[in-house]
C-alpha cells in the first residue's frame, strides 16, 4: 500500500496468465500519442485475457493516479476463486473508493466483463475520464463501456462506439453507459453504434438529463443541448473514428467547466482547439483529412442573418446539376422543416426561412440546424433564432 509505480512511454505490459495489477497506492502510466504505453494478454492468452487493472481504496494523502495515452485491451473480469472479488465488473480498469484519478487518451478495446466492460467504477469513487476511445468491448448483461454504482465518474470529450451488451432478451434493459445510484456527467461525448437487444437500443440507462450535456448520442431524446445526428466519422485507416469536415460534432462542444480537466491535445496529439470551438468526442478535427478520392466539391452554406428574428435567407452553392434537399433540425436531431426537396441546376441558390415548422408553427427562440444535401455531398451548420 501507497507504493508508488511509473510505467514510462512506450513500454508494453503483457500479462502472462490470469494476473490482476492491483493498485492501492500511485500508478503514473503515461505515454505518448506517438508512443503509447500497452496493457495487454500475452500471445496465446488474447482469449483467456488478463484480469485487469484495480484501484482499490486508495487513501486521499496518495498522489494522483493518472493513465494517459495506454492501449488497455484483452482485459477479462471473472471472479476469484470464492466467486466473490470484482463481481465480474470492469474488465480493463475497477475503480473502487478512489477519488485521485484521471484517465486520458487512453483506447479501450476488446475488453469483456459481465457489468462494465471497459470500466467499472463504485462507491464514492470520482475518477476523471476524459478524451478516450471505447470501441468493440463487450458486456455480458450491463454497461459495454461503463458501469457506475455509487460513483461519480466525470466523463468528458470520450469517443463510444462499437461496443455491444449481449443480454438476449428484448426487455433487458442495458446501454453503453449505465448508472445505478449516482451520478455520471457526461459532457461533449460522442455514443453512438452500441449495440443492444432491448427493444428501445438506448445507449444511456438511468442517466440524469441535468448531467448530460452537448453530446451527440444515438436516440437520446433529452435536454436540448445534445444531438441526435450520425457523427460523420472517417471511417478508413487506422482512426476511424476521426471526425471529417463536415461532421455536425466539428465545433460542437460545450465550453463547461469540467472540459478543463482535458488535455490540450487530443488522442492524436492534435492541439484541442484547431478552428473557432471545442470538438465532440475524442478527436479534434485540424484539416488533411480528405473524405473521398477525388475530393468532392466544396459546398458553401451560409445564413444572414444570423442571428435573427423572425426571417433569415439561407445561400448555398449546388456544385452541379442534381436533387437537393434543405432541412431544418433542432439539437436532438429531430425534423423540424424541409425547405426544399427538388432538383436544382448547378449555381448559386437562395431560400428564405421564417422560423416555422412544416405545420407553420413558430418555433422559439433557440440553436438550430441547417443542413444541405446534394449529389455532391452534404454540409451542416447552425443558426440562432432569438424572438
Amino acid at each position: 500500500k501507497n507504493a508508488s509505480l511509473t510505467i514510462t512511454a512506450g513500454t508494453r505490459v503483457e500479462f502472462e496468465g490470469f494476473f490482476r495489477l492491483l493498485v492501492q497506492g500511485r500508478l503514473w502510466a503515461v505515454g505518448q500519442a506517438e508512443n503509447p504505453i500497452q496493457f495487454t494478454a500475452a500471445d496465446g492468452q488474447l482469449d483467456e485475457g488478463w484480469d485487469g487493472i484495480d484501484f482499490l481504496n486508495i487513501p486521499a494523502a496518495v498522489d494522483s493516479s493518472r493513465l494517459e495515452h495506454c492501449h488497455l485491451s484483452h482485459a477479462v473480469a471473472k471472479p476469484d476463486k470464492d466467486g466473490t472479488a470484482r463481481a465480474q465488473a470492469g474488465g480493463a480498469v475497477s475503480i473502487i473508493g478512489v477519488n485521485k484519478l484521471s484517465i486520458a487518451s487512453c483506447v479501450f478495446e476488446n475488453n469483456r466483463a459481465d457489468f462494465g466492460a471497459a470500466i467499472y467504477c463504485g462507491y464514492g469513487s470520482s475518477p476523471v475520464i476524459a478524451g478516450n476511445l471505447f470501441q468493440y468491448n463487450t458486456a455480458v448483461w450491463n454497461g459495454s463501456v461503463l458501469f457506475n454504482v455509487y460513483a461519480y465518474p466525470k466523463l468528458i470529450n470520450n469517443t463510444l462506439v462499437g461496443n455491444a451488451c449481449l443480454a438476449e432478451s428484448i426487455f433487458h434493459l442495458c446501454g453503453a453507459v449505465e448508472n445505478f445510484n449516482g451520478k455520471v456527467p457526461l459532457i461533449n461525448n460522442i455514443i453512438w453504434y452500441n449495440s443492444t437487444n432491448h427493444h428501445s437500443a438506448p445507449q444511456i440507462v438511468s442517466g440524469k438529463d441535468y448531467y448530460i450535456l452537448a453530446n451527440n448520442i444515438e436516440g437520446y431524446l433529452g435536454n436540448d443541448t445534445n444531438l441526435n445526428i450520425e457523427p460523420g466519422f472517417y471511417g478508413e485507416d487506422s482512426d476511424p473514428f476521426q471526425l471529417t469536415s463536415d461532421s455536425v460534432c466539428v465545433d460542437a462542444g460545450m465550453d463547461h467547466p469540467l472540459a478543463l480537466f482535458l488535455s490540450s491535445h487530443d488522442i492524436l496529439g492534435n492541439n484541442r482547439f484547431c478552428h473557432s470551438g471545442l470538438d465532440l468526442g475524442a478527436y479534434e478535427y485540424c484539416g488533411g483529412i480528405s473524405q473521398a478520392a477525388p475530393p468532392t466539391p466544396q459546398l458553401n452554406l451560409s445564413c444572414w442573418p444570423n442571428p435573427f428574428n423572425p426571417r433569415t435567407c439561407i445561400t448555398f452553392d449546388v456544385p452541379q446539376d442534381g436533387p437537393v434537399k434543405l432541412n431544418i433540425y433542432n439539437l436532438k436531431g429531430q425534423l423540424l422543416a424541409t425547405l426544399t426537396n427538388t432538383w436544382m441546376i448547378a449555381g448559386v441558390h437562395e431560400l428564405t426561412w421564417n422560423g416555422c415548422d412544416q405545420r407553420n408553427r413558430a418555433l422559439a427562440s433557440g440553436t438550430y440546424f441547417y443542413r444541405l444535401e446534394t449529389a455532391s455531398g452534404s454540409v451542416a451548420k447552425t443558426m440562432t433564432l432569438l424572438r
